[in-house]
């Protein structure tokens, strides 16, 4: 061999046996991490890791809700997970120092392990502050090759116990420059102490032609254009980029345009190879290649502010630096916390209305843009939720609408609303009077932002009840129940109560909530929504005497009266279901009124409620009417 630097070569090698041991940099498996944020962590809350295209799941159970036991079964079934145990596969450990951090490593070393992309998603239940991160796609990162050099020799620190000149086969290397590295070891090859490191020179052919690249390789974004110079002979070049073809050109002169977007950001090794039409290869020293990767901008969450701006916004994508910097919509933000290479938080500056691109830039000069992203927005009334949706209300009768305005994203806005009615009269703020004929009515709501508005249909005397079940109440509450004895204790006198709208009776106004699925939700009419109780009644006209079933179920305990009369009461913590209960009872010919009284610990809180024949088919030909008819 030649060397650039001296005609001759010597190495000192520690032989074991009749062979060389040891020596190279040994490679490094690419590595990556995740991390749990939460003070507060509940049974159910689900995490999912993704690894490749394996994904390991994890629901938290009641007795272990500690970041501690999370991090120990997630380790255990990603280590356990079949795809994950081949050489191409992941391993996992819990972080040596007690940190809720999990660490991921590629089972092979080298750099075929940074393309391995994994990513965190936490679907926490309600009232859990668990978190995790990475939470968009990341990749492995750090895996290396080792040494390049074609034999691995181990050195003694030191004076050594045998000194040998070592010649090297090269018939199998192709013509051109190699880098060869020597490694220093101390007593175990797994221990280097150091390494040197020369460009050597290899000539299996004396008069083969000649490779070579450009003196320096400019810092590159995207692709890279190489020239490659080659002599007489040459008919193909090929770019090598750590050992991965990326790039050929089959014409002289030779340029070779290579494409970045699968490699990391840093130094990467180029060099490139000449082939002859016979296939004889010549390479040309190796080169030092910077590749810098743009952050990329996926989304923000959420995509809007108003005017005045200081909202917090999630900015998630790739490549992003410590120190960047954000626009939003050509705003500079007011604050950018970096949480990762993939998540920032941004606190909107105030500015102008209109829409524009989230712009993330990086320390380096990069730039990442995603068009059209944000928009600063002048709040203005495109939806309102009217309360109640309809209503039944007697001759002559009255009942209170409300009107809740909400803006384009869904935001509740304060605005005011215009009432009118097509029968009867209705006041500015809402308080509807029926008039003295039964049908059909409409009571509609305005604003110039919406001028064709929203309705809420009343009914004027009675209603009819569609497949037996029951969604329309007066519903009086909420009673303060901190003893959960609630069922026992009489708020109200449960056995003559004879409600109307608007209507107040201890400290509390019965009002009126149309349920638009079958289970009444208390929650939507109702308040505090713990710890309480609360009553619901209707009024039912029987045609005839007859025998019918209620059928029903409750979150939490229920108890009901028939004209008066208790029929039931179950003091109970469940979750509801519509067929939890079956109870017969019987009608009377004319007016029949039924009194509900619910009682709640945490979470939802309701009922459903339906009337069947003996023989549970829809039990059909009744009426109901929320007024005292008498």
């Amino acid at each position: 061999m030649e060397s650039a630097d001296r005609p001759a070569v010597e190495l000192s090698a520690r032989l074991s046996g009749d062979r060389l041991v040891g020596g190279g940099q040994k490679p490094s498996p690419a590595r990556g991490t995740l991390s749990f944020l939460g003070r507060r962590i509940k049974a159910g809350d689900e995490v999912v890791v993704k690894i490749g295209s394996e994904r390991v799941a994890y629901t938290i159970p009641a007795e272990n809700t500690n970041l501690s036991a999370l991090l120990a079964a997630l380790v255990g079934r990603i280590n356990a997970a079949p795809a994950l145990a081949g050489a191409n596969g992941v391993r996992a450990f819990p972080d040596p120092d007690g940190m809720p951090v999990l660490l991921l490593e590629a089972r092979a070393p080298g750099e075929t392990g940074n393309r391995i992309p994994y990513a965190v998603t936490v679907t926490p239940v309600e009232g859990s502050q668990l978190r995790a991160y990475p939470d968009t796609p990341s990749r492995l990162m750090g895996g290396h090759d080792g040494s390049s050099a074609s034999a691995q020799l181990a050195f003694v620190l030191g004076e050594p116990a045998v000194r040998r000149t070592v010649l090297l086969d090269t018939s199998r290397l192709s013509d051109g420059m190699h880098r060869l590295r020597a490694v220093a070891c101390d007593a175990s090859p797994a221990q280097a102490q150091g390494f040197a490191e020369i460009t050597v020179q290899v000539r299996n052919l004396p008069d083969g032609p000649t490779v070579s690249l450009p003196d320096q390789l400019w810092t590159a974004l995207g692709k890279v254009t190489v020239p490659v110079e080659a002599g007489e002979g040459i008919a193909k070049v090929e770019v090598f980029v750590d050992g991965q073809l990326l790039g050929a050109a089959d014409a002289a002169p030779f340029a070779v345009d290579v494409p970045l977007t699968t490699l990391g950001r840093g130094a990467h090794d180029l060099w490139a190879e000449g082939v002859t039409a016979e296939g004889q290869r010549y390479r040309t020293v190796t080169t030092t290649l910077s590749v810098v990767v743009p952050p990329e901008v996926l989304r923000v969450t959420p995509d809007h502010a108003q005017p005045r701006g200081s909202v917090t916004h999630r900015v998630v994508g790739t490549g992003f630096q410590p120190d960047c910097t954000v626009r939003l919509a050509g705003v500079p933000a007011k604050t950018v916390i970096y949480h990762s290479p993939n998540t920032l938080d941004v606190v909107s500056e105030a500015g102008e209305a209109k829409r524009g691109p989230v712009d993330v830039m990086n320390p380096d000069g990069t730039t990442g843009s995603l068009p059209n992203a944000f928009e600063y927005y002048l709040p203005r009334v495109a939806s309102t939720k009217i309360t109640p949706t309809r209503d039944v209300v007697r001759p002559k009768g009255m009942a209170r609408f409300t009107a809740k305005c909400f803006d384009q994203y869904g935001y509740p806005i304060t605005a005011v609303i215009t009432w009118t009615a097509n029968g009867g009269a209705i006041t500015h703020d809402g308080l509807f009077t029926a008039p003295p004929t039964t049908g059909q009515y409409l009571v509609h709501a305005a604003h110039p932002d919406a001028p064709k508005g929203w309705d809420a249909p009343i009914t004027v005397g009675q209603a009819d009840i569609p497949g037996g079940v029951l969604r329309h109440w007066l519903l009086l509450g909420a009673f303060q129940d901190e003893d959960g004895t609630g069922l026992e204790k009489a708020y109200i006198p449960e056995t003559t109560v004879l409600p109307s709208h608007d209507e107040t009776l201890a400290g509390n106004t019965w009002v009126s909530y149309a349920a638009p699925t079958p289970f009444v939700d208390l929650t939507e009419r109702l308040s505090p929504v713990s710890n309480t109780i609360a009553y619901a009644h209707v009024y039912l006209k029987s045609p005839a005497e007859m025998d019918a079933t209620l059928v029903f179920g409750s979150d939490d305990g229920i108890a009901m009266w028939l004209n008066g009369a208790p029929v039931y009461s179950l003091r109970v913590r469940r979750a509801a279901d519509p067929n939890q209960a079956r109870l017969p009872v019987h009608l009377r010919v004319g007016w029949n009124r039924l009194l509900v009284k619910v009682d709640q610990g945490t979470g939802s809180w309701g009922f459903y409620l339906r009337l069947q024949t003996r023989e549970g088919q829809p039990l059909t030909g009744l009426a109901y009417a929320l007024d005292n008819p008498h």
